[in-house]
């Protein structure tokens, strides 16, 4: 029988490490990965941002599928290195997304491609990025619109643990909080992220769909920054007197960011027939996994 080859891309990242762990429990597919560092077998060590060296990959593999996961989430690396970004984020893109061999790809894309005026935004809100970051996942995602096969657009924000620890929003509130240093969260910056175990499976639901287009995911209820390491204090049991809240002034600081990202998940909830968790859930879901 024909197994399908599937090409993933920042399969060493926290949600690309999550999505390869899910892929190899379905023997119809054989799985290929690349990225910064080959991690052995059907491995290729690859830079994503050098559209010479990505052909020549895609080349070499041929695949049916393609999971694109890679990208540059550090907003000031981004505005400082911005040729890689574009690279890595729009031109990896246009690449996968031209290729008519390809039968089916699906492209991880972010909350943060809106402004964050309004809030509780559907697949049908315009777009509006306000940084480097999302201006190029922004083009990233227009590649997929245009593509020459069935392409689908996630957009969502992560949580979780990197391995080694890494600088997320989660994992520094995690790590300070358990060191028992005071932080402070922003109670004026609202999002809803969805826990990397969680999306993993959604998106192997969504491969085997023949949904195209976009779709947004993420937990259940909108929350602040600050209400969200209140709850990682609660759920990991860690002291809450340590935390303070304050509000972020949109006019300080060189990058734009926007304040309220949530995203309105009942179209994903309706096509696979299911019902996004909350967060609660979500972050005794990494606290449970962690343990393993």
């Amino acid at each position: 029988m024909y197994k399908k080859k599937i090409l993933l891309t920042g399969s060493g990242g926290m949600l690309g490490s999550r999505v390869f762990q899910e892929l190899l429990l379905n023997p119809a597919y054989t799985v290929f990965t690349v990225g910064r560092v080959s991690r052995g077998e059907n491995s290729f060590a690859c830079d994503l941002s050098d559209p010479i060296a990505f052909a020549d990959v895609l080349e070499s593999v041929a695949p049916d599928i393609v999971i694109h996961c890679a990208a540059n989430v550090n907003l000031g690396s981004c505005e400082r290195e911005k040729a890689y970004t574009y690279g890595l984020h729009v031109l990896s893109s246009r690449l996968i997304a031209s290729r008519k061999s390809i039968q089916r790809s699906i492209f991880i894309s972010t909350d943060s491609v809106f402004d964050g005026l309004e809030g509780n935004y559907t697949e049908k809100s315009a777009v509006t990025p306000l940084n480097y970051y999302a201006l190029t996942k922004a083009l990233g995602e227009e590649c997929f619109f245009n593509a020459s096969h069935a392409a689908l657009v996630i957009r969502t924000n992560i949580i979780g643990f990197n391995s080694p620890l890494n600088s997320s929003l989660f994992e520094w509130a995690w790590e300070n909080l358990a060191a028992g240093k005071k932080i402070t969260g922003y109670k004026n910056v609202f999002f809803n992220p969805l826990y990397v175990g969680t999306l993993a499976k959604i998106i192997i639901q969504l491969l085997n769909s023949s949904l195209t287009g976009v779709v947004h995911t993420g937990c259940r209820e909108g929350l602040s920054k600050y209400e969200f390491i209140r709850k990682i204090a609660e759920v990991f049991e860690l002291p809450l007197d340590n935390i303070s809240g304050s509000e972020l002034d949109v006019s300080e600081g060189e990058i734009r960011r926007p304040l309220n990202t949530i995203l309105a998940t009942r179209n994903v909830e309706n096509l696979l027939g299911i019902e996004m968790p909350d967060i609660t859930a979500e972050l005794m879901a990494i606290k449970r996994d962690s343990r393993k």
